[in-house]
């Protein structure tokens, strides 16, 4: 499990030892490695007074419970409290509140409304949004997209512009073979069919991930596999894609790890040659057989009828013109973290750092520079009717040019009225209506351009500061939120 950065921890601490969880790992104070029988399960009576104690102390939003190699991407994203951060592929959340508490500006996103409301409701349950630590959520932005066509924020934007984001986390959707130890099921499902499946849109993903990253910036490629076609041949597959967009070889660099941060951790070089297979039933003698079928190359496999097949997913050759042509580019600067290595004290995992040093025009149909037009009923974010906002400043007596400007409906799905009824004639009825949100400057570009991008639904931006009450047919200051309306929104006395 994994403490929280900022605040007094001591009396945690001291409690911690005292119901034997254990003692911070050397390369971080921050986290600490338990027996697993004291880890709390669903369900489970086992852990006693530690279990109590981490499963109160998640619900303060004191620590998260995270296993310990799925802290590296965040830690060697080396994120500053000046930076905007996108994480592409945000669920279930323990990676983004690591970067909300570095002090930045996260965009947080995912592909599913169901692993959204995961999101979210980890966030909420660990304070994130409300609460003590509720301030982190008002530089956090929650979308819904598919990371593979994610926009680029418009040019308004005060740290975004057309530049993109100073970070960018890739913890791409994988097999999970590196979960064995800890999830039994993995094992009976796994087939090398399942990495293959994915390595097209784990491409993508990387792939729009850079384009979004900024000069300058960096970008962290992560799994929880150990499958070379998910792990190196992507990275491989980038440094190609990037050299052609960009037109040089030099755009991308594969950044050697931190071996300093990391003292007493092991990890592997990534490699520079690995087979590709997929499986095939056996015998009809034997029911249930399956066997591994490997391919030499692309051609090979294609002509046995492969599935998922793609070109990229075999090593490159030995005279390909970018990758291992230079230290920048050697595969063997990706790691890889084997459980064994480590005692059997951590999963599977696979980084890899790339740092982004020249910019390049990318492709039409990736790029997207958002243009104004009028956002539709059916936005889940949008301007409070007139009718709506003049009554809460009124009521509030709150600054209305502020208002207009930083006041936003957020409408999810699970809130939403009838989409067919436009604003002011849903602001007029008495159902429930929109939690309204101050959005700062520093979200708003990224706010009014999930409003209009297709396929990008904004979920959390901000804070959020008013709830509708039907039984008042009104809104009331939300628990928590009162110092922000006095600091921000009131009128100047």
């Amino acid at each position: 499990f994994r403490l929280r950065r900022d605040g007094d921890l001591r009396s945690l601490r001291a409690r911690i030892a005292e119901a034997g969880g254990g003692s911070p790992l050397p390369y971080d104070p921050h986290l600490y490695l338990c027996d697993p029988s004291a880890v709390p399960r669903r369900g489970g009576k086992r852990g006693g007074a530690l279990r109590d104690l981490l499963a109160s102390a998640a619900a303060a939003g004191q620590l998260t419970r995270q296993e310990v190699v799925s802290t590296l991407p965040a830690i060697v994203l080396d994120v500053q409290p000046h930076n905007t951060v996108l994480d592409l592929c945000a669920s279930p959340g323990c990676k983004t509140m690591q970067l909300l508490e570095a002090g930045a500006v996260v965009f947080a996103n995912d592909v599913h409304p169901g692993r959204i409301a995961a999101l979210r409701d980890a966030l909420r349950r660990h304070g994130r949004l409300e609460g003590a630590h509720g301030a982190e959520g008002g530089r956090l932005v929650l979308t819904q997209g598919d990371a593979m066509s994610f926009p680029m924020p418009r040019a308004r934007a005060g740290r975004l512009g057309r530049r993109g984001f100073h970070r960018v986390l890739a913890d791409v959707p994988c097999s999970g073979d590196g979960t064995v130890r800890k999830d039994r099921s993995v094992l009976p499902r796994w087939s090398p069919e399942v990495g293959n499946a994915l390595h097209a849109t784990q491409l993508g993903i990387a792939l729009q991930g850079l384009r979004l990253t900024r000069e300058g910036g960096r970008m962290v490629y992560s799994t929880c596999s150990l499958n070379p076609v998910e792990d190196e041949a992507v990275v491989a597959a980038v440094l190609r894609e990037v050299a052609k967009e960009a037109g040089r070889n030099d755009a991308l660099e594969i950044l050697p790890w931190p071996h300093e941060k990391f003292p007493g951790l092991r990890r592997r070089d990534g490699t520079r040659v690995w087979t590709v297979a997929d499986h095939v039933e056996g015998d009809e003698e034997e029911e249930g057989d399956v066997r591994l079928r490997t391919h030499d190359s692309y051609e090979t496999g294609l002509a046995a009828g492969m599935k998922n097949i793609a070109a990229t997913m075999w090593p490159p050759p030995k005279n390909d013109l970018v990758v291992n042509r230079s230290p920048a580019t050697d595969l063997r600067r990706c790691s890889r973290f084997l459980p064994h290595d480590n005692d059997g004290t951590t999963g599977g995992f696979f980084v890899a750092i790339l740092h982004k040093r020249h910019g390049w025009n990318v492709p039409a149909g990736f790029h997207k520079n958002v243009q104004r037009s009028k956002a539709s009923s059916k936005s889940t974010i949008r301007r409070p009717p007139s009718s709506v906002l003049q009554k809460v400043v009124q009521q509030y007596q709150l600054d209305s040019k502020v208002a207009r400007q930083r006041l936003w409906w957020i409408n999810r799905e699970e809130e939403r009225s009838n989409d067919a009824e436009d604003a002011d004639a849903a602001a007029a009825k008495t159902t429930p209506l929109p939690p309204i949100y101050f959005v700062p400057p520093e979200l708003e570009a990224y706010v009014v351009a999930g409003d209009l991008v297709p396929g990008i639904e904004v979920h959390h931006a901000g804070t959020q500061v008013f709830r509708y009450v039907e039984k008042r047919n009104g809104y009331v200051v939300v628990e928590g939120a009162m110092d922000l309306v006095q600091k921000e929104l009131l009128l100047a006395p």
